[in-house]
């Protein structure tokens, strides 16, 4: 059996590689453990404002660009085949 393991080493680097996977697996995890409902919610809430960020998210730097990684998880879970 063979396992697909993610190089630790790549989640220190900003590379958009390693930020496709963590969206991965983080879409994973709502699959599996949310109801389809949560996932309308969180599209609902992350939604572009007036100058194109994101109405909920903030950074340190103010408001966070749009689509926010919370956004993509949440497109991304709700493509994905359900766990059977």
């Amino acid at each position: 059996m063979h396992h697909q393991v993610m190089d630790s080493t790549r989640i220190n680097q900003p590379d958009s590689l390693a930020m496709n996977d963590l969206v991965e697996v983080a879409a994973r995890f709502l699959v599996r453990f949310s109801e389809p409902a949560s996932l309308q919610r969180l599209l609902a809430a992350h939604t572009p404002d007036s100058t194109g960020h994101c109405a909920t998210c903030r950074t340190i730097s103010g408001a966070a660009p749009w689509p926010c990684q919370l956004h993509a998880i949440a497109k991304h879970a709700l493509r994905a085949p359900t766990p059977g």
